[in-house]
Order: C-alpha cells, then structure tokens, then sequence
C-alpha cells in the first residue's frame, strides 16, 4: 500500500478510530463524525485505486508448479503462513483408486465417485510431513448412505485413524461429503511405509459398507521429488518472478480467506485490516445469535474457497477486489459501530463463491 494510501488511512484513525467504539457528544456531533469519517474513506478508496493502477504491474502471482510423482500428478506451492515465518513447499496430489469393494448389490448399483487428496508440508529443518489427508465422496449415491456416515483409514494391515464422521453428507449445497484426518507422527511413519492406503465406510456401528484401496507406492519417490521442486520454486521466488502464497498447510486456523486477501496488497498479518475483523469475531459475532455457527461454517468454507481461488489464473486480481470491496469496507464499518451492516456484506461475499447459509441467515 503507497504512502498516500496509508496516509488516508491515518487521517480516519486519528479522527475517528482513535477515540474509540462509542461516540461523544449529541446525535448531530454523531452524524458529523460519521460524515468526516466517510469522507476520509472515500479519499482513502480514490488514492487507492489510483496507486493500484500505478502499480499494478508490480503484482506477481503465486509460486507454484505441477509435476509427476511416480505417475501421480502432483501441484507444488510456496507457502508462507506470516511475514515472520519460514518458507514452505506445500504439495496436494491424489492417489489412484486400486480397487473398490461393496457390502452389498444395492451399493454395487450406486454412481459413488471416491477421491482421496493427500496434503505435504516441506521445509529444510522438518523434511517432508503428511499434514492432512481429505476423502470426500460425490454423486446423489450419498443419500443412501445411513446417518451417522463414518470412515476408517487403514494403511496395509493398521488402522491409523476414525473412525471419523463424515461431513456435509446432507448438505444439497455441497458437491462432496468429506472425512478428514490429520496424522500423529507415530501414524504418519505407518502411512509413510504403506504401498496402499484402504478407506472404508461405515455406519455408526463401524459396520462396513463401501471399501476403497488406493495406490500409494509412489511415497518412496516423494522426499527427493518435493526437494527438487521446491528448490525450482524458491529460485523463482529469488528472482522475483512470483511470490510465496500465505494460506500455508500445517499454519494455525486464523482467518484463512482474510488474510490471502490482505497478502495481496502487501499487508502483513498483523495488520489494522485483520485486527478489526478479529476482534468482531472475538468480541462481538461469537456472543450473537447464530454466531459460533457462522464462525465454524467460515472456518469450514474459507480453506477451500482459498484453494479454489489459488488454482485459477487471475487469483491475483479477485484478492485485489476482494479487499476493496469487501474486507476494507467490513473492518471500517466494524471500527464505526456498524457489526450488522459488516455481518451482512460478508455473509454477500460468503455467498458469492457459493456458501448458501452464511453469517446468521439462510440465502
């Protein structure tokens, strides 16, 4: 962000959000404030769009890559989850489906279409980590399954974890029910050493009733692979033909979508942007009604519109809109009191990449 455009910011600070959340004075005193306040922001959002205009082209995308890991297509990433943190290589590929198995013909009958996607962490001092591992299943078959739905992960002969309740499973908005595991070192040295990985479904009795093996000797390949690629990655990065993304795997849950769209126009994690949206989730949204629900379906859905956004080309360009249009404007109107009105435009951004039921109402 330019001088300019910080300079605008420290005129609204120091007349309006030093003197904190209450207003002084009558309702007249309280309309010139929120006037002077406005009018500050709008400077603010003038110099900024000229400045982004200026420097547009200074904008780099994210550091990334895919290659083949043993006849798996696999995507690289760099990562970085603050501006004080190390750089990171974080790797998604999804292992081949070796076989399937049923516990009867009417499940036989069924279109299911299982999808297992493994997440790597690397960094120099910790090598490679299998940070989580994702199995979601899409296609109307669902709507057969019992309810509680559960899954089991084997790796060979051993259970490494569940049984684990699957999520989303009666959700018509979402595409995909998902189980989701992240390994202890002592099962990750168990997966690690597995030539398969065995999914099984189950009721809420552990009763089996779908059985998938995937394919998972290309593992010995992975260390040496994601060393050289991330080697690859860095130098790009040291050139400065691309950057480090900050939504990083392994990284403590913060405010995932947020933050990647602070990161876009140079902003730190600390800064007054994230700060604000932070404390309205602290201090104001948990305590109302609905609101620890609209926190968990934020932290459910913010990850994946994150990596959603990361595949596409022009990623870039949606943060940059994004923190106009959304996050600027939600962490001003939470500085002047206005919690609603910032409840409601997120919940409008949620439910633009398609989160149906978002911050206290159904859309």
């Amino acid at each position: 962000m330019t001088v300019l455009t910080r300079l605008g910011l420290y005129v609204f600070v120091r007349n309006h959000i030093a003197g904190g959340d209450k207003m002084a004075g009558g309702k007249a005193a309280s309309i010139r404030k929120r006037l002077k306040a406005g009018a500050a922001f709008v400077g603010t959002l003038v110099s900024a769009a000229v400045s982004h205009q200026a420097h547009s082209a200074e904008k780099l995308p994210f550091c990334q890559m895919s290659f083949n890991l043993g006849g798996v297509n696999a995507t690289a990433k760099l990562t970085r989850a603050g501006s004080n943190k190390p750089v990171q290589t974080d790797v998604t590929l999804k292992p081949a489906l070796a076989s399937q198995a049923f516990a009867s013909e009417d499940f036989r009958s069924m279109s299911y279409v299982p999808n297992l996607e493994w997440q790597f962490a690397y960094m120099p001092d910790a090598g490679v980590t299998l940070i989580e591992s994702q199995f979601t299943m899409a296609g109307q078959a669902r709507a057969k399954l019992p309810r509680p739905t559960g899954c089991t992960t084997f790796a060979g002969p051993d259970r490494v974890d569940g049984p684990a309740q699957m999520m989303g499973i009666d959700n018509p908005a979402r595409r995909r029910a998902m189980c989701s595991s992240k390994f202890l070192t002592t099962q990750l040295e168990t997966v690690k050493a597995a030539q398969d990985v065995k999914l099984v479904v189950h009721d809420g009795f552990e009763k089996t009733l779908l059985t998938f093996t995937f394919d998972t000797s290309f593992q010995s390949a992975v260390p040496r692979a994601v060393e050289d690629v991330s080697a690859k990655l860095k130098a790009q990065a040291n050139a400065k033909r691309c950057r480090p993304s900050a939504v990083a795997l392994g990284a403590p849950t913060g405010c995932f979508l947020t933050t990647a769209t602070c990161e876009s126009v140079g902003l730190n994690d600390d800064c007054w942007e994230l700060a604000q949206l932070r404390r309205f989730r602290d201090t104001w949204l948990k305590d109302q009604p609905g609101g620890q629900r609209d926190i968990a379906l934020y932290y459910e859905a913010a990850p994946q519109i994150c990596a959603q956004l990361d595949q596409e080309s022009d990623s870039n360009k949606k943060l940059l809109a994004l923190y106009w249009t959304r996050i600027l404007p939600c962490a001003l109107a939470i500085r002047l009191g206005f919690n609603e009105t910032a409840r409601r435009w997120y919940t409008d951004m949620m439910a633009d990449f398609g989160v149906k039921r978002a911050m206290g109402k159904t859309l």
